[in-house]
């Protein structure tokens, strides 16, 4: 169902003008300010209103809804994009930050085969335990600059 885009707020208006003349009409009928002739012609009258007002209300509350739900589709669809470019920007931070830490594994190896006095073994330990704790591999390589 598609919906004109008609403002709101003139229809708004609208209904509630009509709502005021049906509560009119009802304190009239219930002052007893009408006949049994009025009466069979209003009650047609009012019920006519009062369905024409249904109608009115409901037409509004679907546009409303209608309206509602095309503002949270534009929000989800910014919010997704806007999670995209987080993922995207932390994806890249990430592999940036791996690859660095490859590269440091890899310039640790080299670094330890350097060393005499011990054996491959015990280099393979020390880079083993160097590699696997973030600060050892800050104070690694500080030290050996």
């Amino acid at each position: 169902m598609i919906f004109q885009s008609s403002s709101v707020g003139h229809n708004a208006e609208f209904a509630i003008e009509e709502e005021e003349n049906i509560i009119r009409e009802e304190g009239a009928f219930a002052e007893g300010g009408h006949d049994d002739s009025s009466l069979q012609n209003s009650g047609e009258s009012t019920s006519k209103r009062s369905s024409k007002n249904r109608n009115l209300d409901v037409y509004q509350m679907a546009e409303v809804m209608y309206n509602a739900s095309k503002m949270i589709e534009a929000e989800f669809a910014n919010s997704t994009k806007m999670m995209v470019a987080e993922f995207a920007s932390s994806t890249k931070l990430l592999i940036a930050a791996e690859t660095d830490r490859l590269k440091k594994k890899e310039k640790l190896m080299q670094e330890l085969l350097k060393i005499s006095g011990i054996d491959v073994i015990q280099k393979f330990k020390a880079a083993k335990k160097i590699a696997h704790n973030k600060n050892l591999m800050v104070l690694f390589f500080g030290a050996s600059c």
